[in-house]
């Protein structure tokens, strides 16, 4: 099985692009842990924790 380690996200303006909130989530459920975040000064590396600091977990889901 394959994982994701990081992921760069890249814009059109030189400005830092961060995912949505919906992507935010598919990238947590797929366990990336790095999102890299290239601009025109340089490069943000944000962690998925501080990017989604409440992320839904299948942890949340009781089963009976």
């Amino acid at each position: 099985m394959r994982k994701f380690v990081a992921v760069c996200i890249v814009g059109p303006t030189g400005n830092a692009t961060p995912p949505c909130g919906a992507c935010r989530q598919i990238l947590f459920d797929f366990g990336v842990e790095w999102i890299i975040l290239p601009h025109k000064d340089g490069v943000d590396v944000k962690s998925m924790q501080e990017l989604l600091p409440y992320a839904f977990s299948e942890d949340m889901i009781e089963t009976k």
